[in-house]
């Protein structure tokens, strides 16, 4: 698999460009002004210093997902000796986990957390919709992709994988995080399908929609391709802590789910359009 990392160009948060839907708009200040106040550097103290290093993130609940990330932790554990704990989100209050699963699930093939997305304290700073569309996705063909984004920025892990439900690995993932894409760039994505470009105009849309640049948007994710390099979002690494305005980016963009969902394909290519918010290329 070959890998597109993303970087830093810029620490701050001057996004040029006004969105037109009014709470894009609203909330695209409201990060930014949050991003550069004392509470912003206060949150990734608080992520530095959480005690789990480096960790698996899957979501998933109900049959057909948990069964799956159960056999792929079998796999894990049983085939490929991978010590690294997991964390499986679901959203609790559509009851999509039993409370005796997450204590079995640790028995069997721990270390295994569980979190609850329902739970986890919403940020004044974003759009309160986002909270709903846990309960309630927008995608046409009601896929929770809202879920993914919401699960990374309230994981346990400073480091994470992010794996799919229906997402299995073929070698041990910890020596991933051991690799120069982390150390140079804090982030590993995969590759999606080549789609001959068909996606360009979609991404150019959604970024005029967020108030960016879409000439300059592109040029920063492209990095010089003839078409749009997609990242897969079934799979990706990333370090909370160096990219955690690109997090605040990226809920600012899920949260308007309602807007962006109906350019994009669900959440396609919002985790780079999230960079490209922040100010940051594809290396």
């Amino acid at each position: 698999m070959s890998s597109g990392k993303l970087s830093s160009q810029a620490s701050s948060s001057n996004v040029s460009g006004v969105p037109s839907d009014p709470d894009l708009a609203k909330y695209k200040l409201a990060v930014q002004e949050y991003i550069d106040s004392d509470k912003f550097q206060a949150r990734k103290e608080a992520l530095s210093q959480l005690q789990d290093e480096r960790g698996i993130l899957f979501v998933g609940g109900g049959k057909k997902m948990l069964g799956a990330i159960t056999a792929t932790l079998w796999i894990l554990r049983t085939q490929l000796n991978c010590k690294l704990p997991v964390e499986i989100a679901y959203v609790g209050a559509k009851q999509e986990m039993r409370p005796d699963a997450i204590p079995a699930l640790n028995a069997s093939f721990g270390p295994v957390h569980g979190l609850d997305l329902s739970e986890a304290p919403y940020p004044e700073h974003h759009n309160p919709v986002g909270r709903e569309l846990l309960l309630k996705p927008s995608h046409k063909f009601g896929k929770p992709y809202e879920a993914k984004p919401w699960a990374i920025y309230n994981s346990r892990f400073k480091q994470v994988l992010l794996l799919d439900y229906d997402c299995t690995p073929l070698i041990d993932p910890t020596a991933l995080f051991e690799g120069p894409h982390m150390a140079l760039h804090g982030n590993l994505f995969w590759p999606d399908l080549p789609d001959g470009g068909e996606t360009r105009p979609a991404i150019k849309q959604a970024a005029e929609a967020l108030g960016l640049n879409s000439k300059e948007a592109l040029r920063a994710l492209l990095d010089g391709l003839p078409v749009p390099s997609l990242a897969e979002s079934g799979q990706l690494l990333i370090d909370r802590v160096t990219h955690a305005d690109v997090l605040e980016y990226l809920w600012w963009i899920t949260s308007h789910s309602k807007v962006v969902y109906n350019i994009l394909y669900g959440d396609k290519d919002t985790f780079s359009l999230a960079f490209a918010a922040a100010e940051m290329h594809v290396c």
